[in-house]
């Protein structure tokens, strides 16, 4: 018989639960990229400036302005951060929602497909410690080294 605390038992689950938030977390950038992507306008950006992450300071949140078809002018933090790749003052391909300007998508493939896989590998690491340590608690030693 195998000797189970509540914390042997409450680490998986929480690996699980933050698997679970990252599969939502994934299913909602998924989505509204199709959204936006498939009914928005496309037009052309700039990188204005960067926000600092609450998190990071490696990893920066661009802060874009552009213009809609009818002339309004849009500045709004992406609600994707970026550590990498953009410059202030760089041109950019956005596509925007016509009803909601603020909402756009930054037409860009290594947004477009970079942020969703780095998601589900996430998910991918909290899961497989979450098994290993189900794993650990019904087999004891079976991840030591020889």
């Amino acid at each position: 018989m195998v000797d189970i605390s509540v914390k042997d038992i409450l680490d998986p689950i929480i690996c699980f639960f933050l698997g679970g938030v990252l599969i939502a977390l994934y299913r909602e950038v998924l989505k509204k990229n199709r959204r936006v992507l498939n009914n928005g306008v496309e037009v052309e950006g700039v990188v204005a400036d960067f926000a600092d992450s609450m998190h990071s300071a490696a990893t920066k949140y661009p802060i874009v302005r552009f213009f809609t078809k009818d002339n309004q002018q849009i500045i709004e933090t992406y609600d994707l951060a970026s550590g990498f790749g953009f410059k202030r003052g760089q041109t950019i391909p956005l596509v925007y929602n016509a009803q909601n300007p603020s909402e756009f998508v930054i037409k860009s493939p290594r947004y477009l497909a970079f942020v969703p896989w780095l998601i589900l590998v996430g998910v991918a690491i909290v899961t497989l410690i979450g098994v290993g340590m189900i794993v650990n608690i019904f087999q004891p030693g079976f991840f030591a080294m020889a």
